[in-house]
C-alpha cells in the first residue's frame, strides 16, 4: 500500500497545476466581461433616465440632456446586458467566485475597452481629413454621433479630471510632510521606475525613435485644421490670428523704423514688441503673411516639445519621464488652446519659460554659461509675453527663498553640536 500511494502521488502535481492554468483565461475573461457589463450598463442607465444639466455661459443658459439615443434606434436593449450578464456569471462561478477580481487589472480593461470604443470615431475623422465624402455614409456618421455623445456623457467630469492632473503632483509632498500618518502606496511608481531603468541603460535608439515621433506629431497636429479637405479657403482657424493681423497691418505701411516704433510703443499692440518684430522679419523675407499668420503654431510647437523634453530630463534625470512629459505638453492644452485661441506670443514665452526652469539648478554650481542662457531668455520673454515672465521671476523668488531657508537650517544644524560642546 505504501509503494502505490507512494507512486500515486507525483502524478497529481500536474494536474493541479493544470487546472490553475485552465482557470486563466476564465478569468481574464471574467475580468473582461465585468468591465463590458458594468460600461454597458452605465449607457443603459443614462439613456434610459436621460439625466440632463444647465450651464451658464456667456450670460446664455444652455441646457444639455445626457443620453446617447442608442435605444431609440434599436441599436442597443436589454438583451446584450442579459448575455454578458449570463456570461459573466458562468466564468465566475467555473473560476472561483468574485474572489478572484483585481480590480488595477479590472480597471485597465475598462480603459482599455473604452479606447477601443472611441477608436472607431477616430477612424471616421481620420477618414474625413481626407476624403469629406465619408459624411454621406450613414453607418460613419453613426460612428460621429456615438463620439459626440460619449463627449457630453463625460463633458461634465473633465473640469475634476484637468483639477486632479494639474495636482497629482502635490501627492508625493503630502506623503513627505505626514510620513508617519499618511502613506500613499503608487504601483505605477514602481512600474515607471523599471521601466526608466531599462531605457536608460543603451537604447539610444528607442529614445531618439520616441523624441521623434513626438516632433513629429507636433508638426502635424497643427497641419490638420488647414488641410485643403477641411479648410480649402485657407481661413484662419485662431481667434488671435485677426488682432496678429491688424497690428502687422500698421507696421507694414510704415518704414523699418516705424514698424520698431509700432511694436513697442503702438497703441494696443498687446505689449509683445518683439514677437511682433519676429513676424514682420518672416514677412520682410517674402513669405506671404496669410501662410505665417496661419503656420504660427507650426513654428512654434517643436522648439516647445524640445525645451519640455530638455526641461524634464535635466530635473527628472529619466528619459522616460522626459518623453511622457514632451507627449502630454504635444496632446495636451497647449496645443489645442494654443492653436484655436491663438496664444502664440505666451506659446513661444513659455519655451524660454521651461528653459530657465531647467538651467536654473546649475545656477547653484555656478555656471556661467548657464547664467548667461538664463538671463538672455529672461530678458527675451520679457519682451514677447511679460506675464509669461511675470510667472518665471515668481517662480525664481521663490525658488531662491526655499533655498536660502535650507541653507540657513542646514547652517543653524551644522553650528549647534559645536554650541553644546
Amino acid at each position: 500500500m505504501t509503494r502505490n500511494q507512494a507512486f500515486s502521488q507525483p502524478p497529481m502535481k500536474p494536474l493541479t497545476k493544470g487546472k490553475s492554468n485552465t482557470k486563466k483565461p476564465l478569468i481574464e475573461a471574467a475580468h473582461i466581461l465585468i468591465a463590458l457589463e458594468l460600461i454597458l450598463a452605465y449607457f443603459y442607465v443614462l439613456d434610459l433616465f436621460k439625466p440632463s444639466y444647465v450651464i451658464l455661459s456667456r450670460g446664455v443658459c444652455w441646457y444639455k440632456v445626457y443620453g446617447l439615443d442608442l435605444l431609440s434606434s434599436g441599436f442597443y436593449t436589454l438583451p446584450p446586458l442579459l448575455v454578458v450578464f449570463a456570461a459573466l456569471g458562468v466564468c465566475v462561478y467555473k473560476s472561483g467566485g468574485f474572489k478572484i477580481v483585481k480590480m488595477l487589472k479590472l480597471a485597465g480593461y475598462v480603459l482599455a475597452i473604452l479606447a477601443v470604443v472611441n477608436c472607431l470615431p477616430l477612424t471616421y475623422w481620420i477618414a474625413y481629413m481626407w476624403s469629406p465624402q465619408v459624411s454621406q455614409n450613414h453607418s460613419l456618421i453613426r460612428l460621429s454621433e456615438l463620439d459626440t455623445g460619449l463627449f457630453h456623457v463625460y463633458a461634465s467630469a473633465y473640469p475634476l479630471l484637468i483639477l486632479t492632473t494639474l495636482y497629482t503632483w502635490l501627492l508625493p509632498l503630502i506623503g513627505r510632510a505626514f510620513k508617519g500618518y499618511v502613506r500613499l502606496k503608487i504601483g505605477c511608481n514602481k512600474t515607471l521606475n523599471i521601466v526608466s531603468d531599462c531605457t536608460s541603460s543603451d537604447n539610444v535608439l528607442i529614445r531618439r525613435l520616441g523624441i521623434a515621433s513626438v516632433l513629429l506629431l507636433s508638426i502635424i497636429l497643427p497641419i490638420i485644421p488647414y488641410l485643403p479637405s477641411i479648410n480649402p479657403d485657407f481661413k484662419p482657424v485662431s481667434v488671435d490670428i485677426h488682432f496678429y493681423s491688424i497690428w502687422l497691418g500698421e507696421m507694414l505701411s510704415r518704414d523699418c523704423w516705424g514698424a520698431v516704433e509700432y511694436a513697442f510703443y503702438g497703441m494696443g499692440n498687446g505689449n509683445r514688441p518683439l514677437y511682433l518684430l519676429m513676424l514682420y522679419a518672416l514677412i520682410s523675407l517674402g513669405i506671404s503673411r496669410q501662410a505665417i499668420l496661419n503656420f504660427e503654431a507650426l513654428l512654434i510647437s517643436p522648439f516647445f516639445t524640445l525645451a519640455v523634453c530638455y526641461a524634464t530630463r535635466c530635473l527628472s534625470k529619466s528619459h522616460l519621464y522626459a518623453l511622457l512629459a514632451s507627449l502630454t505638453a504635444v496632446l495636451g492644452f497647449n496645443m489645442t488652446v494654443g492653436v484655436m485661441a491663438g496664444l502664440f506670443a505666451a506659446w513661444t514665452a513659455l519655451t524660454l519659460f521651461y528653459i530657465c526652469v531647467a538651467l536654473t539648478p546649475s545656477l547653484t554650481v555656478g555656471s556661467l554659461k548657464s547664467l548667461t542662457v538664463v538671463l538672455a531668455s529672461s530678458i527675451v520673454m520679457l519682451y514677447i509675453h511679460p506675464w509669461i515672465w511675470s510667472l518665471l521671476m515668481a517662480i525664481l523668488t521663490l525658488h531662491l527663498a526655499f533655498s536660502t531657508l535650507g541653507s540657513f537650517c542646514f547652517i543653524t544644524k551644522s553650528f549647534h553640536p559645536l554650541e553644546q560642546q
